[in-house]
């Protein structure tokens, strides 16, 4: 399924389980300290997360999604997810990787029109056949960012997407937007838009770093710039994530293992 006619869709096969290297149990063990925060963006009411601060950002939304052992919607603007990344979160966190990987469904946006309507058409409607508690969204500003978008196009648009997020909140959904606030590098006019996202969540959370190297902490902090509306406790740790811009087609990811699942978003 695309979003419009003419649109290209790459089925990206999923690979069987890997087997962890020193160097990559080094990178990756720390994670799995991680699982407890999951608890954070599940149960009720459903509440919009922002997520926000070290560049990991992204791969920690991802460890989330795993460890929330739910059925997971994710809509991936920054070209964050991959089912090689997905296998080895799993692994640490304890979890069987194809299982996880059959409960994440997953759709890639590469312009501002196709993020919006994924989130406000195409997500409503999946979620009504496919519910899922947990929705999230990695790089939803990366496609806005885009200079042959308008500024004002970008307010309005992401007005509407905002808006929707708070309407599958009060249904119950909780949605996890990880996203990296740029500040003066974004692009001319655009300053303001991270301000919106960061103003029509919930609460907002802080990825944090020890600054250390070996065994180095992450954890979540509250963003004290950010006027909460609702209340939740926590503080716990990190992971890895690299931060690049990858321009193409439409993908859909299918959410089972070689031998097929229940479908993409």
């Amino acid at each position: 399924m695309s979003y419009h006619s003419g649109e290209q869709i790459t089925v990206l096969p999923v690979h069987s389980p890997v087997h962890f290297g020193e160097t990559e149990s080094s990178r990756f063990l720390p994670l799995a300290r991680l699982g407890a925060a999951a608890g954070r963006f599940g149960g009720h009411p459903g509440a919009v997360h922002l997520l926000h601060g070290h560049s990991s950002v992204y791969t920690a939304a991802l460890l989330f999604a795993c460890a929330s052992k739910c059925p997971v919607a994710v809509i991936d603007g920054s070209m964050r997810f991959n089912s090689y990344i997905i296998s080895r979160l799993s692994s640490f966190l304890g979890l069987a990787p194809k299982k996880t990987l059959a409960r994440i469904h997953v759709t890639r946006s590469f312009t501002a029109f196709q993020t919006e309507a994924a989130v406000t058409s195409k997500l409503p409607r999946f979620l009504m056949r496919t519910p899922c508690p947990l929705v999230v969204v990695t790089g939803l500003l990366d496609t806005y960012y885009d200079e042959q978008v308008r500024p004002s196009e970008c307010r309005e648009s992401l007005g509407r997407v905002m808006r929707t997020f708070g309407e599958m909140a009060r249904r119950g959904t909780h949605v996890l937007i990880a996203d990296v606030d740029v500040g003066a590098a974004a692009p001319p006019g655009k300053t303001d838009l991270f301000a919106i996202v960061r103003g029509g969540a919930d609460e907002a959370l802080l990825l944090m770093h020890d600054g250390g190297h070996d065994g180095a902490n992450f954890y979540l902090d509250r963003d004290l710039n950010q006027q909460q509306r609702t209340s939740h406790g926590t503080q716990q740790r990190y992971l890895h994530a690299d931060h690049r811009q990858e321009q193409g087609n439409l993908e859909q990811i299918p959410s089972g293992a070689e031998e097929g699942g229940p479908g993409a978003l």
